[in-house]
């Protein structure tokens, strides 16, 4: 409860149900007792409200002042600003108390410290977009145009790699803000006066520069018209030119809900096993990157559901595999974290091993063959049996292993011999097991022949081209067309296929079994998996 009187100025509390309306007049209610807490917890003395102090008003409603002020100011670079400050303001993390105005000219050399910051804006937000001023502060009238470009791509490395902030979210921060003279919130007097700083941090922030002709002119007042200052304006105009380029070139970060509603749309649905071939080069940038995809993917599902992805780790590893420490192999990033995260379980295939989570999941991951590889006894088989739906996340079906299960189902008679490392009587040994295996790339006809049947649901997630599909239509068609030409998928032998020409010299080679000793260190390692 408020223990002191507030007088808020007039022009303050205006000013801010003008840009906020019920919510700011809803937090100005508020605003005694988030003062007090302020003062509670941080043991401060609140004073009155101290003239001339600046605040901060909405992107939006500063917009079109700024355009009727300076009618060259480019509107595209506006729009841009408005539509990257949304998308960043609803994706970013926990807000954090912010400096505001943090560059160089605003750090000095202290004795109680190494730097001492001074005129802090008092503000919370996104700490990304902190390093804002640096991009536009540099000393960019030493430079000419590829040095100033080139030293922009530095900052935006240093600051992402020292403070461990995305550099995309810095680039975006840096052309919302820096281009454009409406971003989140700025800098404006009062003529009454308004609150302390401590106050203001409660709206959304980001830090900006009131027009690019403005901040020229305080630059230039500031060198006192030295006959560097068209230097100066040249080198800045190229930044923000840069960091609109950046924006324009890469695509805007997708929330985790905005993920959710596209695989929703897509149709994937709560309660299904889903095989999930992804490339997260393709999907991205999504909030929160590749553990935002991974937890987008669960929320679609939602407990009932179980998410599977292959975690392969190929035939020439000379380790035996361990399905608790040994990495997948060319299978990115997104698999390759999936493995390794708390209540995921893991197969024990030497080469070909799967991950899942979810209630299926020990199901899916029970011990299978050395081969058929991805036959009926295979977590892909399994998910078969389950009635599973297989999603291709930016790439295509060269990478669907159902369509391996298809082969084995139909029985084609081209093998390639493989390699594994084993433990056999304690000591690790390579063993050789035959594989239908081949380039993969005639695999792309299974488009087709889905998209015939209606059977493949196709949309975007992320940022990436989906297809959504059953894993039964996949292996029904595979098995449809191979009953006429069980060679379908290898290239013809004048096509000069390394790859299918080993695969077709391997017809009529039998499959390769497990030796006893690695199923008796299966056995072990499932009971680890239980507690992983």
């Amino acid at each position: 409860m408020t223990t002191f009187s507030l007088t808020v100025p007039d022009v303050f509390a205006k000013k801010t149900v003008e840009v906020h309306r019920t919510a700011g007049a809803q937090w100005l209610h508020r605003l005694p007792d988030l003062i007090a807490e302020l003062a509670r917890d941080w043991r401060l003395q609140i004073g009155s409200p101290v003239g001339e102090l600046s605040f901060n008003t909405g992107m939006a409603e500063r917009a079109p002042r700024v355009v009727a002020k300076d009618p060259t100011f480019p509107t595209e670079w506006i729009e841009r600003a408005l539509t990257l400050n949304a998308q960043l303001s609803s994706s970013g993390p926990e807000p954090v108390i912010l400096h505001g105005d943090l560059h160089h000219d605003n750090i000095l050399a202290a004795q109680r410290e190494p730097w001492l910051a001074i005129d802090a804006w008092g503000l919370v937000g996104d700490p990304a977009c902190e390093p804002g001023p640096f991009l536009l502060n540099a000393a960019w009238e030493a430079l000419d145009d590829s040095q100033a470009a080139g030293l922009l791509d530095r900052l935006v490395a240093v600051f992402g790699e020292r403070l461990q902030l995305s550099p995309r979210r810095i680039r975006d921060w840096g052309a919302c803000a820096l281009s454009s003279p409406a971003s989140g919130c700025s800098k404006t007097t009062g003529t009454a006066g308004s609150l302390p700083c401590a106050a203001l941090g409660c709206w959304p922030t980001c830090m900006i520069r009131n027009s690019h002709k403005s901040h020229l002119e305080h630059k230039e007042t500031k060198m006192n018209k030295t006959p560097h200052v068209d230097a100066i304006r040249t080198r800045e105009q190229h930044v923000v030119d840069r960091l609109m380029q950046w924006a324009e070139e890469q695509p805007l970060v997708c929330t985790r809900g905005e993920v959710v509603e596209q695989l929703r749309a897509l149709g994937v649905q709560p309660g299904m096993t889903l095989l999930v071939h992804t490339s997260f080069r393709a999907v991205r940038p999504v909030e929160d990157g590749f553990i935002g995809l991974i937890a987008a993917l669960r929320e679609a599902l939602g407990p009932a559901g179980t998410l599977v992805m292959p975690t392969m780790t190929g035939s020439k590893a000379t380790e035996p595999y361990d399905p608790l420490v040994t990495p997948t192999k060319d299978m990115g990033v997104v698999a390759e974290t999936f493995w390794r995260l708390s209540g995921v379980l893991r197969s024990d295939h030497p080469t070909s091993s799967f991950a899942a989570a979810g209630p299926a999941a020990a199901y899916l991951t029970r011990p299978q063959p050395l081969s058929p590889v991805h036959g009926p006894a295979s977590p892909v088989g399994w998910v078969h049996d389950l009635d599973g739906r297989v999603l291709l996340l930016g790439v295509g079906h060269t990478a669907n292993t159902t369509i391996h299960l298809g082969e084995a189902t139909a029985g084609v008679p081209y093998t390639v011999r493989k390699w594994a490392t084993v433990l056999r009587d304690g000591r690790p040994q390579r063993v050789s097991f035959e594989e239908a295996d081949h380039c993969c790339r005639r695999f792309a006809l299974v488009e087709g022949w889905l998209q015939e049947r209606d059977q493949q649901a196709e949309g975007r997630v992320g940022h990436a081209r989906a297809r959504l599909m059953r894993s039964r239509d996949v292996v029904k068609a595979v098995t449809d067309h191979l009953a006429a030409d069980r060679t379908l998928f290898l290239c013809p032998t004048a096509a000069g296929c390394a790859e299918c020409d080993r695969a077709r010299a391997g017809i009529g080679r039998t499959a390769g079994r497990f030796p006893q000793e690695s199923s008796e260190r299966r056995g072990r390692l499932r009971g680890h998996l239980s507690n992983f």
